[in-house]
């Protein structure tokens, strides 16, 4: 079967990338994992018999990280059909070291690559995060990062 024609351009429709979804099993260990480790803020809570969502924002950012914890479910299946949560940090040195004291494990480095320094971390339920560090501008430019 074809697909439809579009017909409406997707630059009228106004999408902004605005959350980040991570089922959890234990939300108010994950909240406060990503409060004390990454200094996020609770702006908002729904509670309903069937789950609890938890959006959590970095002061003065738009973007949401929402945790939401299904009433029913003892065990969540991490899996593999996405990447790590990523954000940049002004010292990924200070950044692994803060996620191991807020209860994560760091997988790799912190490393260093040209340009670039990085962590791949896993916050207290297996979550993969990725810390990156912009160490030089002129070193992205010539390696083409």
């Amino acid at each position: 079967m074809k697909p439809a024609e579009t017909t409406v351009d997707p630059a009228t429709l106004g999408f902004v990338l605005s959350f980040f979804k991570l089922n959890v099993t234990d939300i108010d260990r994950m909240s406060r994992f990503y409060e004390r480790a990454f200094g996020f803020v609770v702006d908002n809570t729904i509670k309903v018999p069937q789950f609890e969502e938890r959006m959590l924002k970095l002061p003065g950012q738009d973007f949401t990280l929402v945790l939401m914890a299904w009433a029913d479910v003892a065990e969540i299946n991490i899996g593999n059909g996405h990447g790590p949560i990523g954000f940049h940090t002004n010292d990924a040195d200070a950044t692994a070291e803060q996620i191991a004291n807020c209860g994560g494990t760091i997988e790799t480095g912190p490393i260093s690559f040209p340009g670039v320094r990085a962590v791949i971390a896993r916050d207290p339920e297996g979550h993969e995060i990725e810390i990156i560090c912009l160490t030089a501008a002129d070193d992205l430019v010539n390696t083409g990062i």
